[in-house]
């Protein structure tokens, strides 16, 4: 998504007081825009706290105060607002540690990471994430946009819990081709991040029905797109990883 259409969106979560508790902004020209988010929430520097990189990564030590500093009020302004840059680099130890804030929030707090490379995330942080992948340049392919119909074609079978032959019918050309089968599992985790904000409230497009799942099942179908490309890069059969994550979200 470009960069702009990006800053509307989360301008607009703003506006509207429907902010959610943790974002990822996956791209190489984020920090300004993380930068201009924050200051949109507070206008308190006090109440930005910046994550860093010490040498190669984000240390656990960093996770640690990070949660101490979230527990307490914000010095100035409403709310706290955390920045974590190269947040793919925090060790395992320091994501799981994330991961219990992200499950159970601190204070009055909203966490946004910034990120060139999500698969170095953990899944369970990614779900319980709003993610906005960032490109300024790049216009949508035509690989992306079938993706996307596709997707959310088959979304929708899944949530009716359509018969499994029948969703399989819709992709003969994804189950045989590995660029098609990461579009299409890039496109459909985007469907269900959709859901995710219209269940919370943060959007409002009622063209989306989030009725259909429990706020776990959603969060569950994250974890299994996440398994599947995870198969992938390990070069199992495509048309297998992806049948098998099809039955999980079923």
């Amino acid at each position: 998504m470009r960069l702009e259409k990006v800053k509307d969106i989360l301008l607009q979560h703003v506006e509207k007081d429907k902010l959610f508790h943790a974002y990822i902004l996956e791209g190489k020209n984020c920090d300004h825009l993380a930068d201009v988010f924050a200051n949109a929430i507070t206008p308190y520097l006090e109440d930005i706290i910046y994550v860093r990189p010490d040498g190669l990564s984000v240390k656990d030590k960093a996770v640690v105060e990070l949660q101490n500093r979230l527990s307490m009020k914000p010095l100035e302004g409403a709310k706290n607002v955390a920045i974590i840059k190269e947040a793919d680099t925090l060790t395992v130890w320091a994501q799981n540690r994330l991961l219990k804030t992200l499950e159970e929030p601190l204070g009055d707090s909203v966490i946004i990471l910034l990120s060139k490379n999500i698969e170095n995330l953990l899944s369970t942080i990614v779900s319980r994430c709003i993610v906005f992948t960032v490109d300024e340049e790049t216009e949508i392919t035509d690989l992306e946009q079938e993706a996307k119909l596709k997707a959310r074609t088959v979304g929708e079978m899944l949530a009716r819990k359509e018969k499994f032959y029948s969703i399989t019918k819709e992709l003969p050309a994804v189950l045989s081709d590995r660029d098609r089968a990461y579009a299409f599992l890039d496109a459909l985790q985007e469907w269900y991040h959709k859901l995710i904000m219209v269940s919370i409230g943060i959007d409002e497009d009622d063209s989306y029905n989030s009725d259909l799942f429990t706020k776990e099942r959603l969060y569950s179908a994250i974890d299994c797109i996440e398994d599947a490309r995870r198969d992938l890069n390990r070069n199992f059969n495509v048309g297998y990883s992806l049948k098998n994550m099809l039955l999980k979200l079923l």
